[in-house]
């Protein structure tokens, strides 16, 4: 068993996508479509342990937020990731950025 869950690992790794910004866009965009009762949302990647991870926070219809994560988020290392000036500020300043807003 140890052989396939080698060969499992080494697939999924040469199968995902290296720019992690067009994955956590995609992500979500796929969380945003399935979401419902929300006024509004923010897709947003947040530092930690050098790495990043990305995050979707939603405002609900009745003023309330909730933080959507991706369990089988892997990371990237921060500084693979391909952000503008001003994103890397931020995330540099306040360990998160914002990549995409979503309003309905």
């Amino acid at each position: 068993m140890g052989l396939l869950s080698t060969a499992v690992k080494i697939l999924k790794y040469l199968a995902r996508d290296p720019n992690y910004r067009c994955v956590s866009e995609r992500w979500f965009d796929d969380v945003w479509d399935c979401l419902r009762g929300v006024s509004e949302a923010k897709g947003e990647i947040y530092e930690k342990g050098g790495k990043v991870y990305h995050r979707l926070v939603a405002k609900l219809d009745y003023d309330s937020h909730i933080t959507i994560t991706d369990d089988e988020d892997e990371g990237a290392k921060a500084d693979d990731v391909k952000l503008s000036w001003w994103e890397r500020t931020r995330l540099d300043y306040s360990g998160s950025t914002v990549l995409k807003r979503y309003y309905d």
